[in-house]
């Protein structure tokens, strides 16, 4: 697992996008006009700003919320972060809690977003 370092300071907006930008978590491309999650802040290493479809900032946050026990996740994280929880859940008995199953389902289509990305 990924080790989340703490921002001195941190911000967020879900803006729509002026230009194309590409999301860090699947790489895939945030067109122009798609609304996204837009991160900036200070960490020890400098000043970043980090942006994530929608749909990667959800799955995150289903992580967060119900596998890290509300530890953050690094920025460029999730695909780590889930592959450590497949793992573990899948030969688990409550592999099929809601918030597990609609996570998958987040993951199929982010990696189906990121296929088609690389296609064209």
């Amino acid at each position: 697992m990924s080790e989340c370092v703490i921002a001195d300071f941190f911000d967020y907006t879900e803006p729509v996008a002026k230009k194309a930008h590409r999301c860090c978590e699947c790489f895939a491309p945030i067109l122009k006009g798609e609304k996204h999650f837009k991160g900036w802040g200070r960490w020890e290493f400098g000043a970043a700003t980090y942006r994530q479809h929608l749909l990667c900032m959800e799955a995150c946050m289903l992580i967060r919320d119900n596998f890290n026990g509300g530890d953050c996740i690094a920025f460029g994280a999730l695909k780590e972060e889930f592959s450590e929880m497949r793992w573990q859940y899948d030969r688990a008995r409550d592999k099929h809690k809601p918030w597990w199953v609609k996570l998958r389902k987040l993951m199929a289509q982010i990696r189906w977003r990121e296929r088609k990305s690389k296609r064209a």
